[in-house]
């Protein structure tokens, strides 16, 4: 009896144990014992590393008997949730792609709010910039847990500047000195090197890190967004656009660019072709490593650049993405154990060190044990320079073509580049007024008095 006694104390003293730090909300699963907890969860990406240690490591080892059911919606994701949610087929866990789109989902009622799972505790455990409105907070409530953070680099092969007369210690800073940079690599190339490749069949790689993130850097716009003014100023990307196009026409791009997507661009390079690029972090995972992504060669990073003279805005940190839980699901202390387990060392931390973006939390952004050893992965490391900017309107249906097809299309023909920017800006604005009318955005939520971006 002493025995059976001791026993069922200690397994008492367990039970206390395992609820110690748990919130009334996460305890119920903790006890759960039955059968598996299905949570289903839909990427918008084919991360194949998250899918892999969700399915090898969180399914297999956690102790809440809760099973991660992972689908990659790769196509069409928004139009999938939404019909998802139609159809009451919503996911449990679910990934937001812009501020628009969580915004919109938060309003439809899709999104659970998780305010109360996220004390200031835990809220303390991640950097600044975690949580921000109208990313993953809306109203003073919490909607969402962090997605990871990424860069953009321009990366250039030192050998080719030192051959071109160039200092590789001193790379361009505009898009006026690339210009010139480009035209003397492509001098001694001799017809199988190019100064600068630009992935123009890849119109959204093209937007973002040619067009749209350099912009930033000159005008402090945001996807063409004046976040001082209150409005959309797309005719600012027009000085740089006309240079690229003067690149163009006089085969200064490496040849293949008009239909060169962003992966082979990444092969061109590092087979030692292409003397400078753009390129995200997340590409970082396979650079020297990939059989056709191997180089010999000593290659550097740089920021990206502005458009002429000293950038007067900060390089940008880029996250508006986020975990999002659904309103839906029917075990949401369940799914919410998963969504904090996402954010851990053991899921964030190996993400990054096999090559892959960020995490929030303090125990993994910018800690040396939880970066890559792949060799290109210290080229994309944030400094000083760097900070997150702010969310522009979002949740737009824009009629007709999208701001990378136009510029694309600008590279590639003789349209009217001033024409063309005061097309998107009309455009925008006028989605941006029919969205404010419906209810789906509030001008103040994106104005600001001075811009965070700038450089004080």
């Amino acid at each position: 009896m002493k025995k059976r006694g001791l026993a069922c104390l200690l397994a008492a003293l367990l039970l206390v144990t395992a609820f110690a730090g748990c919130s009334p909300q996460e305890q119920q699963t903790q006890a759960n014992n039955g059968e598996k907890i299905k949570i289903s969860f839909w990427l918008n990406w084919n991360n194949v590393d998250m899918k892999e240690l969700i399915e090898e490591v969180y399914n297999k080892e956690n102790p809440d008997n809760i099973e991660v059911e992972v689908r990659v919606v790769s196509s069409k994701y928004e139009d999938m949730i939404n019909m998802a949610f139609l159809s009451n087929e919503a996911p449990d866990v679910f990934v937001s792609q812009n501020s628009g789109f969580a915004k919109n989902h938060v309003k439809a009622g899709h999104i659970a709010d998780i305010t109360s799972y996220v004390d200031e505790e835990y809220k303390n455990s991640f950097i600044d910039g975690a949580f921000r409105d109208n990313i993953n907070v809306f109203d003073g409530k919490i909607y969402g847990l962090p997605n990871a953070i990424f860069t953009r680099k321009m990366l250039y092969n030192a050998d080719l500047f030192r051959e071109a007369g160039l200092d590789p210690d001193d790379p361009p800073s505009s898009w006026v000195e690339i210009k010139e940079a480009a035209e003397k690599i492509t001098a001694i190339g001799n017809g199988e090197i190019y100064g600068l490749s630009l992935p123009i069949g890849d119109a959204g790689a093209l937007r973002t890190c040619a067009i749209e993130s350099p912009g930033l850097k000159s005008y402090g716009l945001i996807n063409g967004w004046n976040p001082v003014e209150g409005k959309y100023e797309f005719e600012k990307y027009a000085p740089t656009l006309k240079l690229l196009r003067e690149m163009y026409q006089e085969n200064t791009l490496f040849p293949s660019s008009a239909t060169l997507k962003q992966d082979q661009e990444l092969v061109y390079f590092t087979a030692g072709k292409i003397g400078m690029c753009m390129m995200p972090s997340g590409k970082a995972q396979t650079m020297g490593i990939s059989d056709d992504l191997k180089y010999d060669f000593d290659m550097r990073s740089t920021d990206l650049p502005c458009y002429e003279g000293e950038p007067e805005y900060y390089n940008s940190l880029e996250a508006v993405s986020a975990f999002l839980l659904s309103s839906t699901c029917e075990n949401k202390d369940a799914a919410m154990k998963f969504m904090k387990w996402m954010q851990t060392p053991e899921c964030m931390g190996e993400l990054m060190k096999r090559g892959g973006d960020m995490g929030f939390s303090k125990e993994i952004y910018n800690q040396e044990e939880y970066i890559s050893d792949a060799p290109a992965a210290e080229l994309f490391l944030p400094d000083d320079s760097y900070e997150f900017f702010p969310p522009q309107p979002g949740g737009l249906t824009i009629e007709g073509d999208k701001p990378e097809t136009v510029y694309a299309n600008i590279l590639l023909s003789d349209i009217d580049i001033d024409a063309a920017m005061a097309d998107l800006t009309q455009r925008h604005t006028q989605a941006l007024e029919k969205s404010i009318a419906d209810g789906v955005n509030e001008l103040e939520d994106y104005v600001y008095e001075t811009n965070p971006m700038k450089i004080q």
